[in-house]
């Protein structure tokens, strides 16, 4: 049952300096009694619905122009952050006591998309062995970001053969696991009452949880930098690094917005007003931010694609000596086919290029 408030302008509720969050009907009051916040509450709905319509446009396109089907999905759920996190949002923008579970949801599709990005690397290659056979030609430095860049001058670079592979991979693995898991105990916890959300304190056993979450996702991003920072040579004409900035920009923008509003609700930053407590109103901030920048990058990326779709239909440029060398063949081709494709500036032509051409030669770039 709701908290009952005087009526009148958003101003004059009795002011909600408790612990109880109020539910959506009353937040809803609250936002239809002026100008100002019934803006904020159309504003932010539209922004949503937005991101969602220019989900489902780049969803098409991408449908239409990508041929091969896992690698279609990849990218689609890649490009899916942007709408679930929007979503997940509006969810704890419009009904405060879901807030946790809305972070729950979007904290595991996050967790599995790190971890589709490594599948949809694998699948640029053509399959785990042909990526290792790829890009162990060649030693690979560990000393990566966000763990481990400071250290370049100690690491030492290194071969990688298969059971380096899944070693790393497994670094990227866990976070499947663990992230969502921590995210969900800390929303029991919050539902039962042990401890409020938001609340940092040292005897609170979601501050640890928090910070397995946090050691967690780094941990995956540094095994995805190595994998990345090794392709990036190698999968040129696929387009990678927009797609790795999508994962980044979400990670980034989520999770130091996040950490940063937590800071201000412990002190108290946003004072309760009307039917909000101090905690949910800095989550209704939180959460307002959220739903306007995940429209705006989407915007960004969608024209990027558009860019890269124009550039496309003119065609590709010519192979590099590592393309050539380095990408695998999957199939044979006939003479007629590889006439047609066009030998780089040295002359060299392998099947391993033509087949390549011949894969993305109709392919969308994000």
């Amino acid at each position: 049952m709701g908290i009952n408030f005087r009526r009148g302008t958003l101003d004059q509720y009795v002011m909600n300096c408790t612990d109880v969050t109020v539910t959506a009907s009353d937040v809803y009051k609250a936002y239809l009694q002026n100008g100002w916040s019934t803006a904020i509450f159309c504003t932010t709905i539209i922004f949503a619905v937005l991101t969602y319509a220019l989900y489902g446009y780049l969803s098409i396109s991408i449908h239409k122009r990508t041929q091969f089907g896992p690698r279609r999905i990849f990218v689609v759920r890649l490009i899916g952050l942007f709408p679930i996190f929007s979503l997940t949002s509006l969810t704890g923008f419009l009904v405060p006591r879901a807030s946790n579970i809305a972070k729950w949801g979007s904290s595991m599709y996050l967790a599995h998309t790190i971890y589709s990005f490594l599948l949809l690397l694998i699948d640029y290659y053509g399959g785990p062995q042909d990526m290792i056979n790829t890009i162990c030609r060649k030693p690979v430095s560990i000393a990566r970001a966000p763990l481990a860049c400071c250290f370049a001058p100690f690491l030492p670079e290194v071969q990688l053969d298969v059971k380096r592979f899944h070693l790393i991979r497994y670094l990227v693995l866990q976070v499947t696991i663990i992230r969502p898991t921590c995210v969900f105990l800390n929303a029991v916890m919050w539902a039962d009452g042990v401890q409020e959300d938001s609340f940092v304190d040292p005897l609170v056993a979601g501050l640890y949880l928090q910070v397995v979450t946090m050691v967690s996702t780094l941990i995956a991003v540094y095994g995805l930098q190595i994998f990345y920072h090794a392709s990036l040579e190698y999968l040129r004409q696929e387009e990678i690094r927009p797609k790795f900035a999508i994962l980044q920009t979400v990670l980034l923008s989520t999770n130091i917005e996040s950490f940063i509003f937590t800071l201000l609700a412990r002190l108290d930053a946003f004072p309760c007003i009307g039917p909000w407590t101090s905690g949910s109103r800095t989550d209704v901030v939180y959460n307002i931010i959220v739903v306007h920048e995940m429209f705006i990058f989407l915007l960004v990326f969608a024209l990027l694609h558009l860019r890269n779709r124009r550039r496309q239909t003119q065609g590709f440029g010519a192979v590099s000596r590592v393309e050539v060398e380095a990408l695998p063949s999957k199939r044979s081709l006939s003479a007629d086919q590889i006439n047609e494709i066009a030998e780089d500036g040295d002359g060299l032509q392998s099947s391993a290029a033509i087949e390549y051409n011949l894969r993305n030669s109709r392919e969308s770039v994000i």
